[in-house]
């Protein structure tokens, strides 16, 4: 579930009028990219938040625990995405 860009991407230019597809793909290519930077926003706080005030050479030091808890947040996220993508019905005659 890594490259969920692939078929997502893929699923919408099957979906929509060929005379719209490319705005369509360039659309959901941004949601991809905002989502991406949102992730590493809340991976930096959550890091900040598990950090020990630990240095070494100037950067800062964090704990394996405080690794694992920080990314937990992809899995997550991506179960929740992938039960909203099965929960969502295409509505007749949109696309």
């Amino acid at each position: 579930m890594c490259a969920y860009q692939v078929i997502v991407i893929s699923i919408v230019s099957m979906r929509v009028p060929a005379n719209v597809n490319g705005i369509a793909i360039a659309v959901v290519n941004m949601f991809n990219m905002l989502a991406g930077t949102a992730y590493n926003v809340m991976i930096g706080n959550l890091l900040d938040h598990y950090w020990a005030g630990e240095t070494l050479h100037g950067k800062r030091i964090y704990s394996e625990a405080a690794y694992a808890d920080a990314l937990f947040i992809l899995p997550i996220s991506l179960m929740l995405g992938t039960i909203i993508f099965f929960a969502i019905k295409p509505k007749p005659g949109v696309c």
